[in-house]
C-alpha cells in the first residue's frame, strides 16, 4: 500500500509522462489498474487533475470554469 502525497502525487504523473508520453485521462488510468492514483489526486492534490498538467507545464484537457465569456465565442 502506497503511502500518498501532493509530492507522491506529482512524481508518479512524472512516471506516466515518461511510460505513456502523456498524462492519462480518468477513463484510461481506470482500464489501466490506477483508481489508486486517481483516488490520490482527488484527495491529495488541490485543483486536481487541471492543476496537475498544468504543474507538469502539459496542456489541460478541457478549459476552466468560465472560460468561455461571449467575447472568446
Amino acid at each position: 500500500m502506497q503511502v500518498w502525497n501532493k509530492k507522491k502525487v506529482f512524481e508518479e504523473a512524472k512516471f506516466f509522462l515518461k511510460e505513456y508520453g502523456e498524462l492519462p485521462g480518468r477513463s484510461k488510468l481506470k482500464k489501466l489498474g490506477r483508481i489508486d492514483f486517481i483516488m490520490a489526486v482527488r484527495r491529495h492534490y488541490p485543483g486536481q487533475m487541471t492543476q496537475l498538467r498544468t504543474d507538469l507545464k502539459i496542456e489541460p484537457k478541457f478549459k476552466p470554469t468560465n472560460y468561455w465569456t461571449k467575447q472568446r465565442v
